[in-house]
């Protein structure tokens, strides 16, 4: 599936195919999808035949040590995989956007997007993911909130259960209440330490990323679940509870 910003490309020169307009005019390029949709896998590819590197928009691959769980490490034995200062590099292909935040401490799309600006990367450029949020911003179609974590605020809603901090969530603001994954804590802390704010400013952030071509994968999910199921598999046999053992002895079971 290809996103509209395909039309934006391609209105003024509609005798160009979508091959030229890949290898002449558009240098930066969105992909995402489901879950085992094979997103990296055709980055990866993509930059082996046109040039490129990646950058992974996903909020869980940010963090330093959680590998296997997150899909950073190929489960096919045929890639080689190096971990460099700044990036990975995947058969020679260099992937920014892991390992840059440590799960301890706090790391906001605010982060994500400012260490994106600071890449400054030239020739083809891969937005890979992952999380939706992060792409939103990226792109300049969510507001960002300016408010800064509140620790003690964090502290006291962390004791409660999901449904305890919806209802004050709701109290607080129907309308967002609604609208939020009701199930996810995080959010809801989050949603909740902007709402008991004294001063909530949002503000609609600058694309960082201007004119891309956004590329979309799906499947049957049929398709889908068998690809996941294949790949849950092969991230057990790889070491997938030895790293999330690893994880839980360091302090990271919270």
């Amino acid at each position: 599936i290809v996103g509209q910003n395909l039309k934006n490309h391609t209105k003024n020169h509609p005798t160009l195919s979508h091959t030229h307009v890949a290898e002449i005019m558009i240098k930066e390029f969105v992909i995402l999808g489901p879950t085992s949709s094979g997103k990296t896998s055709l980055a990866l590819k993509l930059c082996q035949k046109f040039g490129g590197v990646i950058v992974s928009v996903d909020s869980r691959q940010i963090y330093k040590y959680f590998d296997i769980g997150t899909g950073k490490i190929p489960l096919d034995s045929k890639y080689e995989v190096k971990k460099e200062h700044v990036f990975w590099s995947v058969d020679g292909i260099k992937i920014y956007g892991y390992d840059i935040a440590d799960a301890k401490e706090y790391f906001s799309v605010v982060d994500f997007i400012e260490f994106v600006s600071s890449l400054n990367l030239e020739g083809n450029v891969f937005y890979v993911g992952g999380t939706g949020f992060y792409f939103d911003v990226l792109l300049g179609n969510k507001k960002v909130s300016n408010v800064l974590p509140n620790e003690d605020l964090r502290k006291e809603l962390s004791i409660k259960n999901i449904n305890e901090l919806y209802q004050i969530l709701l109290e607080l603001n129907k309308k967002r209440a609604k609208k939020i994954d009701r199930k996810n804590k995080v959010r809801l802390i989050r949603a909740i330490e902007i709402e008991k704010s004294e001063k909530i400013s949002q503000t609609k952030s600058k694309p960082a990323l201007t004119n891309p071509l956004i590329l979309g994968l799906t499947a049957s999910r049929e398709c889908l679940y068998k690809r996941v199921d294949s790949w849950v598999e092969k991230a057990f046999n790889s070491g997938f509870l030895e790293e999330t053992r690893k994880l839980v002895n360091q302090g990271y079971g919270e």
